[in-house]
């Protein structure tokens, strides 16, 4: 009998430790508060992307040119500008012939002999221009550049990042505009037979 009642006290702690903790439990749920607030926050960078048809070193416009001769409208290469901000951008350009930004000779095969950047048509010296035409775009979110004076007209390839085209804040968040670029061409009667070569590097900044 002692050994029976024994067990029976265990159990009893047992069965009243149960209770005790499912009313604890049954309290803290029903005085909690159930409000949950989560947050999430993400941030988009500013980014403005040049494209076009262009492809490795760009396009390679071979030009035959007699003594004395005048070409200009070489070209044209059409550049498309996207930005996801309304803030406007800046289109800069810089002569990078041999890959040397800031370069703006038209090379050949012989590091003494170039055609330098210039405007003329006639008379001496040879010379290369560049000049930049805004492509009319139509649409939301699409804006015609104002080019920059005097590259509105074949004007010198510049030395050093120069503005040459901007289009000026938008309504919208998304701004997309295209310009194209053409290129003249002048060679004095005694220039010498060669084929020159001349690059012009593009950049976008909003």
């Amino acid at each position: 009998m002692k050994k029976g009642f024994r067990v029976y006290k265990v159990g009893l702690l047992l069965v009243s430790f149960m209770i005790l903790s499912g009313a604890f439990l049954f309290n803290a749920n029903t005085f909690a508060d159930d409000t949950v607030i989560d947050t999430v926050r993400i941030t988009v960078p500013s980014s403005c992307n040049l494209t076009s048809g262009l492809s490795g070193d760009g396009n390679y416009y071979q030009v035959n040119m007699l003594p004395g001769q005048y070409k200009n409208d070489i070209g044209p290469s059409t550049f498309s500008v996207f930005c996801n901000n309304s803030e406007g951008l800046s289109i800069y350009a810089i002569g990078f012939s041999n890959n040397e930004y800031g370069n703006t000779k038209m090379l050949s095969s012989d590091p003494n002999v170039y055609i330098q950047t210039g405007t003329n048509t006639s008379g001496a010296p040879s010379s290369w221009a560049m000049k930049m035409t805004a492509v009319t775009s139509s649409g939301e979110g699409s804006y015609t550049p104002t080019i920059v004076t005097p590259y509105n007209n074949f004007a010198v390839v510049p030395a050093t990042y120069t503005k040459v085209a901007t289009v000026p804040s938008s309504i919208t968040s998304n701004t997309e505009a295209s310009v194209e670029a053409t290129y003249a061409i002048y060679v004095t009667p005694d220039q010498i037979a060669d084929t020159y070569t001349g690059k012009v590097k593009y950049t976008v900044v909003n």
